[in-house]
């Protein structure tokens, strides 16, 4: 099961909320007394946290478009999580830290389109589209995640979120 972390990924109180629900289904799942007739209990045997906004990948990126001579819109973003501010305090640490990541590079275009799909909530001329996925292809291919439960032994790090489980 992936959510989002306890700052749904950046501070959005929509993803905040679904990081409650879904570590409570978590917790829940496997447990028939818990919601009584919604249908046969099942439980999963992992749970992760989504790491999109990792700095790291965001340094890649950022690198990346600065290499190819093309103005990258995420300098201030990562002043702010990489530098202390005029007043000397220092940027938070990631909750998490990245145990798993996943080759996703064949499927970028598919997860860009999805995410267009939101028209409503996500600008299609900005900062999630910046990177041509070719660019990311080559500058950070992956998806990350942290595994924050698993009631399966797991070897950490990871290269695939069912690891263990096949």
């Amino acid at each position: 099961m992936v959510s989002y972390d306890e700052n749904g990924g950046y501070p959005h109180p929509d993803h905040i909320m679904a990081h409650k629900v879904a570590v409570e289904a978590f917790h829940a799942a496997g447990d028939p007394e818990r919601y009584p007739g919604t249908g046969e209990s099942w439980a999963p045997s992992k749970l992760y946290y989504d790491r999109a906004f990792s700095p790291d990948r965001f340094r890649a990126l950022h690198f990346a478009l600065e290499e190819a001579g093309l103005q990258s819109p995420y300098a201030e973003r990562l002043a702010s999580w990489l530098e202390a501010d005029a007043e000397g305090h220092t940027p938070p640490r990631p909750m998490h830290q990245t145990t798993t990541q996943v080759d996703c590079g064949d499927y970028f275009e598919a997860r860009d389109d999805a995410l267009r799909a939101h028209r409503t909530q996500i600008d299609p001329l900005g900062f999630f589209f910046a990177v041509s996925p070719e660019m990311q292809r080559r500058a950070w291919p992956w998806e990350d995640y942290t595994l924050v439960h698993s009631v399966i032994p797991a070897e950490l790090p990871e290269k695939d979120l069912f690891a263990g489980l096949r």
